[in-house]
């Protein structure tokens, strides 16, 4: 089944500028699309950093890690992948049913202040961890001469 991208939003939207503007370097969650017939689900993710890389967590229990892909476009990164129903009842009634499967897409905008050549992405007890450097600031100051016109 292939992705039908239908429509993205930004979560941050209704909050209007005034929080972009607060978040200044946060990386920007970009929002649902919806998978041929089925809502696609959204995996839950955390986003820290600390002085030296940004950290990104996203919580995949059921997932294979064969069905994950990580991928980058410019400074769009994307977590994509499936997760599938490892059992299959028959003649059964649900009582609560809120464990989600199907595709699931992820999107990021990354703040200027990361090297996405420095993505390390690694996958172990249903948590996918994503590494970015962040860039070393420039320290050099340049002294501009003032002249008159």
């Amino acid at each position: 089944m292939d992705l039908i991208k239908i429509n993205i939003v930004n979560e941050l939207a209704g909050l209007g500028g005034h929080f972009q503007r607060l978040s200044g370097d946060m990386p920007q969650v970009m929002g649902p699309i919806v998978c041929g017939d089925d809502r696609s689900w959204q995996p839950q993710v955390d986003i820290c950093e600390n002085d030296e890389e940004l950290l990104i967590i996203a919580e995949l229990a059921g997932v294979n890690r064969e069905e994950v892909a990580v991928e980058v476009t410019g400074r769009l990164l994307s977590i994509v992948g499936l997760r599938t129903k490892g059992h299959q009842l028959r003649n059964v009634r649900y009582h609560l049913a809120e464990i989600a499967y199907g595709y699931f897409k992820r999107a990021f905008l990354l703040p200027e202040a990361v090297d996405p050549e420095t993505i390390e992405a690694g996958y172990q007890d249903g948590l996918l961890k994503i590494r970015i450097n962040k860039l070393v600031p420039e320290k050099k100051v340049r002294k501009i001469t003032v002249t008159t016109y």
